[in-house]
């Protein structure tokens, strides 16, 4: 079960996704990414430290981008779908709301009923 999943969004393109997943143990985390233009899937075990700096990374180079997305999707398991404007992630109070919404999960038990 993916417990976030983040859509970045251009318009007139795909849309690239980043989802993690708990893997069959409690402390390792599945990272897909699947990029919008083409139909493969990159996947990689990581920890969940290493998922924060992921996320923080992802975050901070997508304002720095010279051929930005237009939007961020954040949809997580406990969160309802939230879409933020990639420009607006300079704000950095928003910057780190956006990042604990996607890590947040990752430390609650989630089920499905």
């Amino acid at each position: 079960m993916y417990l976030s999943t983040i859509y970045l969004q251009k318009e007139g393109s795909r849309d690239d996704i980043i989802r993690i997943a708990r893997s069959e143990t409690d402390t390792m985390f599945t990272l897909e990414y699947a990029p919008g233009d083409l139909d493969t899937k990159y996947t990689t075990l990581m920890d969940r430290s290493r998922v924060s700096r992921y996320v923080r990374d992802l975050l901070v180079s997508l304002t720095m981008d010279t051929s930005p997305f237009d939007n961020i999707q954040v949809s997580t398991k406990i969160y309802p779908s939230i879409v933020y404007n990639i420009s607006d992630l300079n704000d950095l109070d928003l910057c780190s709301v956006v990042e604990d919404s996607i890590l947040s999960v990752l430390d609650v038990p989630v089920s499905r009923s």
